[in-house]
């Protein structure tokens, strides 16, 4: 005998098959990486683009999406000197942090990326949208790892090429690389470089910013200290290691060098 639901668990399961179509939308959408560039062992993935507006994109506002993107692709062939190859993922678009799973997590590893972003275009005008980071090495360290840095503004578009989020990431995930692969003298140039760029951001976040992403970028600059610290200590065990002078700091911490 069938049991008839009533209009309210009617509209409840429409709710939540609604949901999960979404989100399986949204996952579908995060297709394999086919991009062939570059030859490095290593790997940054540069994703789409893509406005999430129901209004499809005027040709001017794909246009300057493209032009973001293609401005994220060479920055990070900047930051990144050669030691990882930057390949844009054409087609390749999260939609949100939560694609980004344990299973992702792995499948990235296994690949060796180090990085993937991506960005999103909030509405059709291009004023609002978000710059999302997936600090692969970190995963470990400072759970989630994913980082998504959301702007209201006249032009999202041209205000993201001139944020200083772009800059923060890729020395970190070299750091860690580095740090996890027991080079700890070549390690501490970019741990610091990307904890005082992390420290930047994080001290100029405002009453508006996310909360939970204020708290997983202070997380991640405490695992990155502790790791400064560690590696100082354990380059220092080289009598010919250039840290030999540094000083510890009070309770015996090392701490950045000031350049």
């Amino acid at each position: 005998m069938m049991t008839r639901l009533s209009p309210n668990q009617s509209g409840r399961i429409a709710l939540l098959l609604s949901f999960c179509a979404l989100s399986c939308s949204v996952r579908a959408q995060l297709i394999a990486c086919n991009s062939t560039t570059g030859n490095s062992a290593y790997k940054i993935f540069v994703d789409d683009v893509k406005s999430l507006s129901n209004t499809p994109a005027s040709p001017a506002l794909a246009r300057k999406m493209g032009g973001l993107r293609d401005f994220i692709v060479e920055n990070l062939r900047t930051m990144s000197k050669g030691r990882a190859s930057v390949m844009p993922c054409l087609g390749r678009f999260p939609g949100d942090a939560s694609a980004f799973t344990d299973d992702e997590f792995g499948s990235l590893d296994n690949l060796r990326v180090l990085l993937e972003v991506w960005g999103a275009v909030e509405d059709s005008a291009g004023g609002r949208g978000a710059l999302g980071f997936v600090l692969v090495p970190a995963r470990q360290l400072a759970p989630p790892a994913v980082f998504v840095f959301r702007r209201a503004s006249s032009d999202f578009l041209s205000q993201a090429k001139q944020g200083a989020k772009l800059e923060v990431f890729t020395p970190i995930a070299l750091g860690i690389l580095d740090y996890q692969n027991l080079k700890y003298e070549d390690a501490i140039p970019n741990l610091c470089v990307g904890v005082n760029k992390l420290a930047d951001v994080a001290n100029s976040a405002d009453a508006n910013s996310d909360q939970q992403t204020i708290a997983d970028q202070n997380k991640l600059l405490t695992e990155l200290r502790r790791i400064v610290n560690d590696a100082i200590t354990k380059a220092r065990s080289d009598p010919n290691s250039r840290y030999q002078l540094l000083k510890a700091a009070p309770g015996n911490v090392f701490l950045c060098p000031v350049a």
